[in-house]
C-alpha cells in the first residue's frame, strides 16, 4: 500500500490486560503507516482480519527488551497508553529497523516516557529491577 512505511511478519505477545488471561504468542503481519501500527492475521501476500491497531500518537516509547526477559532474542516493545506491546522480530536487523522507524515516527509525541523498563512484568515484579509497582 502507498502509505505503508514498513510491513513484516513477526510474533506478538498477548497484551495481558486481563489478570486471568493466558499469555500467548501469535504470528501477525505488522503494518506501520504514518497514523498507526496495525497487526493482522494472514501473511505478507494475503492479509487477513485486522486484529489490533495502535495510534502512533498514543505511543510513549519504543525500546528493545532484555534478552533474558523472554529468553528470546530480537524482542522490542511499543509502549502505548499503559500497556507494552511486545514484538519478536525474525532477525536482529529487522528489530533494529522497526525500532529506528518507529522512534523517528513518534519522536514528536508529547507524552514520551523518560524512563521505561527493559524487562517484563511477571510474577508481580519487573525482571529488570525487581520493583513490584507495575508502572
Amino acid at each position: 500500500m502507498a502509505d505503508e512505511l514498513k510491513c513484516s511478519r513477526m510474533v506478538k505477545r498477548s497484551l495481558g490486560k486481563s489478570k486471568i488471561g493466558v499469555i500467548n504468542y501469535k504470528e501477525r503481519v505488522f503494518v506501520l503507516t504514518p497514523a498507526s501500527l496495525a497487526y493482522y492475521d494472514g501473511n505478507l501476500k494475503k492479509r487477513g482480519k485486522l486484529k489490533g491497531s495502535i495510534s502512533v500518537h498514543s505511543v510513549k516509547a519504543v525500546e528493545k527488551v532484555d534478552k533474558e526477559a523472554f529468553n528470546k532474542q530480537n524482542v522490542f516493545q511499543v509502549i502505548f497508553d499503559e500497556f507494552p506491546l511486545y514484538i519478536i522480530a525474525t532477525t536482529a536487523i529487522e528489530m533494529e529497523e522497526w525500532v529506528y522507524v518507529l522512534r523517528r515516527l513518534v519522536s514528536h509525541n508529547l507524552d514520551l516516557l523518560q524512563y521505561f523498563h527493559p524487562g517484563i512484568f511477571t510474577s508481580s515484579k519487573w525482571t529488570c529491577c525487581h520493583h513490584s509497582n507495575r508502572h
